[in-house]
């Protein structure tokens, strides 16, 4: 599967894709076109990100992005 990177959390495999509905997500919650953030990939845009690009079941679990970006910091 092209573009896809399978991520183990709390041995719960999840998978992040940038899709177009992932890209839709952060123009919305970034106010900015995608390609204008990321000129600038600081923290917000990196946290937003990882949220955008988690899979639907990944999002079950982790309800915002501070609490994936969290676990993310944990198992890393």
């Amino acid at each position: 599967m092209d573009n896809v990177v399978i991520i183990k959390i709390e041995g719960i495999e999840y998978e992040f894709k940038l899709k177009s509905s992932s890209i839709l997500y952060l123009e919305k919650k970034l106010g900015k076109n995608i390609f204008e953030a990321f000129q600038n990939p600081d923290f917000t845009v990196m946290v937003n990100l990882f949220y955008a690009c988690a899979s639907q079941s990944c999002k079950d679990k982790y309800h915002n992005e501070a609490d994936l970006f969290d676990a993310l910091l944990e198992e890393y």
